[in-house]
């Protein structure tokens, strides 16, 4: 079960439109081999040195999806596309368009965007025993407090609703480790447009970002995250990227 409406994969971006493409390891909508094949030699080598299968796998579709999508967005073949990386090895393209990618479980998710710094995260909930020794690492106060508002049959859930919208937003600042995940806040609550509470990250807090929550999923999670004006979010067929 994916979000819906489904969109085409598109041939050029629109001002304020994130596009995003969802897909389920299991159920492929293209087949592995055209994935693999669209690979660099350095992400054949990066995918060979995972030691389950079920990271190969998700690699190959991420990297493999992506390359395709970009290709369509830019007009080159797929094979063709170089990707260069920040000081904390976020990969990025020179002349755009703007990319995230995350996989967990049995999703990758994809997301491009015309310009602008643009994170994405997924999560597939999964038990932690150890769930505010985590927190404590990652959350904010405001965060924890609200953590421990929820009932204990929900918490697990709205910790994840939180790692997910925290991770899009570091993803998208592109600074890996070294953002201070505790100097920014966002909500746990289900549902609500905008995540984002308070930013105190000098370098960003006068930046327009949005933290926009995404549909739930039973077995998945996921946020997106922005420093431009989010307008419309494009959910794409990745089946109609067979045609590309």
């Amino acid at each position: 079960m994916r979000p819906g409406p489904l969109t085409d994969a598109p041939r050029s971006l629109s001002p304020g439109t994130a596009y995003l493409v969802l897909e389920n390891i299991r159920e492929l909508s293209l087949s592995l081999e055209r994935l693999v094949k669209v690979l660099s030699q350095a992400e054949r080598e990066r995918v060979a040195r995972y030691r389950f299968e079920d990271d190969r796998l998700r690699s190959q579709v991420a990297w493999g999806l992506l390359r395709i999508l970009l290709g369509r967005i830019r007009g080159e073949d797929p094979r063709d596309i170089e990707f260069v990386r920040n000081e904390f090895q976020k990969p990025l393209l020179r002349t755009g368009p703007s990319f995230s990618m995350a996989h967990s479980g049995d999703w990758v998710l994809l997301g491009v965007a015309q310009d602008g710094r643009f994170g994405i995260d997924v999560e597939a909930p999964r038990i932690l025993p150890n769930l505010f020794d985590l927190a404590r690492v990652a959350f904010s106060m405001d965060e924890i407090s609200e953590l421990r508002s929820y009932p204990e049959a929900d918490r697990l859930r709205a910790f994840f609703r939180g790692w997910t919208r925290k991770e899009a937003f570091a993803k998208a600042i592109g600074g890996g480790l070294s953002v201070p995940l505790k100097q920014f806040t966002v909500t746990l609550a289900p549902e609500v447009d905008e995540a984002l509470r308070w930013v105190a990250i000098p370098s960003e807090e006068n930046i327009p970002w949005r933290v926009r929550p995404l549909p739930e999923m039973p077995g998945a999670l996921s946020a997106l995250s922005w420093d431009q004006a989010l307008e419309d979010v494009q959910w794409v067929d990745p089946g109609s990227l067979e045609s590309t």
